[in-house]
């Protein structure tokens, strides 16, 4: 019987003959295809990626930062995706490996006896060798500003007054007839200085002034006489000066008149400190005026002339209205204000930094001053220039011309925190944040001049890649830059949305893409974090906890690498979301085998220092993750499915780093991921044929005498990309194609007929024919 199979449409009959062993010399040899090259290394050191079994990822420092969820298949060969990350709550700035992140810590607030509702700092500066932050107090009775030092864990209570009316806590006596018995307390700063017995002490008059005056008499015999005047309407007025305190005063017994208090200040709210030449100065809005405040020793203010009054409208306490800052260029001191009842920037400056001149020159804008920064044009030759941030954009402002002149610069779609906080970064180019909602990620943008051209280079916030999660979505609120370092205050404007501190490290300038890292993450979600900034050990920043009160907080050793830090406090636990993998191959299945992690400083059961690994698989859900157990000092691996493996196109792990709750400097320190995993995609078939019978099958094919005919068709079928049906007795039919060179002719023509010389083209050839097919899908 012959041995026929079918090649496309063409019956093909085998070699029937055999050979000298009596194998047959006609034969169909199946085999499964590998998929995958062997693979050789011709120089370099071995790696990894150079093992045949099991594939690996490996993951080293995650120093790239935010930006990645989802590692591309086509870019499964970048290994810049992997030293990026979904998410992370811990330090993954260093190079050295990844690390808990720093201890968040209250800083003490500064006492006001009453405690009163505190604000700040709204701003801080280091000037003389000490740390100053300026605070404001806000409360039905009480308002102004103060500046305090930091000590290290405190905002100290030695607080300096901008020598302001700011605490005049009044409290007026109501006219009437009081009992004999009837008692009038009076306490400072929360210490009882007296109690005043009526018809002992004091008398009653149907007189507000006679009252006020008996009442007054007694006080300064309580001997509180330095913190109490009287005046004629009947008001008594407390005026807080420097470690002087905050006064309460209650009435009880039977007397009928009451103490009430009453506001006698107006409403303060600050904005800039900033030190120039040998002053420190403050700028306040002062019931809508502006007002800058200077000191040569921290401590005695004096009030700057020449700044105009009222520009401001409907101040609150707790207010964040953009009200303006200060800023220093070509030696002067300028003050950029916003005109809120003219909707307008304007401009004061001072050469003695005592008295300022209006420079008439206004910047219409929607919302008031998003941000300054002095930075040279650019033009190299043509001197620095003051930008200023609006709602619409960015301006530039020549101070050189007289009168000044601006042009916009940059142009933003309108948004309420366009340019917020932009700040000159070390690196030499001007970061400004663009203006975005709660439910998106931040953006910023770099802006570089020189050589006669200014560039503005996008792409450098959090919506870089893949951007972040979505508790991280919102505006920058505040920038602060540090030698190599940005910090940044993010997010934190609606319900799932948690504010946090992030830092921009600038470990890998020459690749032209973010780095930003966690630092720290506020609780609570709907909670804005506003100032940050950095004493040269801590980075302090203010949450605010309500309209008008906040909570300073700081983190120590902000800056140095974990490895020169070692008594750094740091959190109880942190952790870092690797980005999910396919392995390049995202419609292939496989097995997903287990990890092992590099990592040292590790205790040998998880009551101690140990980091604990979750994952899932195939559309992560980061909510709903598998515990796969605990990395120990004497376990670096774990296997899924004893070793077996769990099924999956892709595979993404979470890990959490965890301290020993009994020394709070202590932390897991890793180094590296290794994800194992094999991929195993469908077997693909392949046939060896060997001895195709040209002439057998041409007679069967209906070809006649003509085997060349035959030996064209075939050629054709060889030569067609498009797949082509192979099926032999008992196999099922597979669509396949030839393999390119292994197509073998064993050459014969004219079998049986007269010899024809070459050239001849009437010569049919004939012969055997031997070639591989392989399936393709």
């Amino acid at each position: 019987m012959a041995k026929v199979f079918t090649l496309g449409t063409i019956k093909c009959v085998l070699d029937g003959g055999r050979n000298r062993s009596g194998n047959p010399l006609g034969v169909i040899t199946p085999y499964t295809v590998n998929r995958f090259p062997e693979q050789f290394r011709t120089q370099g050191t071995a790696s990894q990626s150079d093992l045949t079994t099991p594939d690996t990822v490996v993951f080293g420092a995650m120093t790239g930062g935010f930006g990645r969820d989802r590692i591309p298949a086509l870019e499964s060969g970048d290994m810049r995706n992997y030293r990026r990350f979904r998410d992370a709550k811990a330090d993954t700035r260093w190079a050295s490996g990844i690390v808990l992140p720093i201890l968040s810590q209250d800083s003490t607030e500064p006492s006001l006896g009453q405690s009163p509702a505190i604000i700040g700092p709204r701003d801080t500066v280091t000037f003389l060798g000490a740390f100053y932050g300026l605070f404001e107090v806000a409360e039905s009775a009480t308002s102004g500003m103060f500046v305090a030092t930091h000590d290290g864990t405190s905002w100290d209570n030695n607080k300096a007054q901008l020598d302001l009316t700011y605490a005049n806590k009044g409290a007026t006596f109501q006219s009437g007839a009081e009992s004999t018995g009837g008692t009038l307390t009076i306490t400072i700063n929360g210490v009882l200085v007296a109690t005043l017995t009526h018809g002992t002490d004091w008398n009653g008059s149907a007189d507000a002034g006679v009252q006020t005056t008996n009442i007054v008499n007694a006080i300064i015999a309580s001997a509180a006489a330095t913190y109490v005047t009287a005046e004629a309407d009947g008001t008594l007025n407390a005026k807080l000066t420097p470690k002087a305190g905050v006064w309460k005063l209650a009435i009880g017994g039977t007397a009928s008149g009451v103490i009430k208090t009453s506001p006698s200040a107006t409403i303060q709210t600050g904005h800039r400190l900033l030190v120039h030449k040998d002053k420190m100065y403050a700028l306040i809005v002062d019931g809508g005026t502006h007002k800058v405040y200077y000191t040569t020793d921290g401590s005695a203010w004096t009030l700057a002339t020449g700044i105009g009054t009222s520009l401001m409208t409907a101040q609150s306490a707790g207010d964040n209205d953009d009200a303006g800052t200060l800023m220093e260029i070509g030696g002067e001191l300028v003050a950029v204000l916003w005109h809120e009842a003219n909707n307008s920037i304007t401009f004061y400056s001072s050469a003695n930094g005592t008295s300022f001149s209006d420079e008439s020159v206004d910047i219409i804008t929607a919302s008031g001053v998003k941000g300054v920064v002095r930075y040279p044009g650019p033009i190299t030759d043509d001197g620095d220039k003051l930008y200023v941030g609006t709602q619409e954009g960015l301006y530039e402002v020549d101070t050189a011309l007289a009168p000044w002149t601006f042009i916009q610069a940059y142009a933003l779609p309108s948004h309420a925190d366009n340019c917020r906080s932009m700040k000159l970064h070390t690196d030499g180019a001007v970061w400004i944040p663009i203006g975005v909602g709660n439910n998106q990620p931040t953006k910023i943008i770099r802006m570089m001049n020189g050589g006669g051209v200014r560039q503005f280079l996008r792409g450098f916030g959090l919506d870089f890649q893949d951007g972040v999660p979505a508790d991280l979505y919102g505006p920058i609120r505040w920038l602060h830059s540090q030698p190599g370092m940005l910090f940044a205050s993010v997010g934190g404007g609606a319900a799932g949305r948690n504010a946090r501190v992030i830092c921009h490290v600038d470990a890998n300038p020459d690749d032209g893409e973010p780095h930003w890292h966690h630092m720290t993450q506020h609780g609570t979600a709907d909670v804005k974090i506003y100032h940050v900034s950095f004493d040269g050990t801590r980075l302090h920043y203010e949450v605010r906890t309500a309209t008008a009160t906040s909570d300073s907080r700081y983190m120590t050793d902000a800056m140095l690498k974990p490895q020169h830090a070692g008594s750094t406090p740091r959190e109880l636990n942190g952790n870092v979301d690797y980005p999910e993998v396919d392995g390049g191959m995202p419609t292939t299945g496989g097995a997903f085998l287990g990890v092992a992690l590099d990592a040292h400083e590790l205790s040998s059961t998880n009551a101690g220092d140990y980091i604990n690994v979750d994952y899932d698989t195939d559309d992560v859900d980061w909510s709903n993750l598998t515990d796969m157990g605990d990395i120990l000092s004497g376990t670096k691996t774990l296997t899924l499915a004893s070793g077996a493996g769990v099924s999956a196109t892709s595979f993404a792990t979470r890990l959490n780093l965890i301290r020993d709750s009994g020394d709070n400097t202590d932390t897991p320190h890793l180094h590296s991921l290794e994800l194992r995993y094999e991929k195993v995609p469908s077997t693909l078939k392949g046939f060896e044929v060997q001895r195709v019978d040209l002439l057998a099958s041409t007679e069967l094919n209906g070809y006649g005498n003509k085997p060349s005919e035959l030996l064209a068709a075939l050629e054709a079928v060889r030569d067609n990309a498009v797949g082509q049906t192979f099926q032999y007795p008992g196999a099922t039919a597979v669509k396949v194609r030839v393999v390119p060179g292994s197509w073998r002719h064993e050459l014969e023509w004219n079998e049986g007929g007269p010899e024809l010389a070459p050239g001849d083209t009437s010569a049919q050839v004939a012969g055997y024919v031997s070639f591989r097919v392989e399936a393709r899908v």
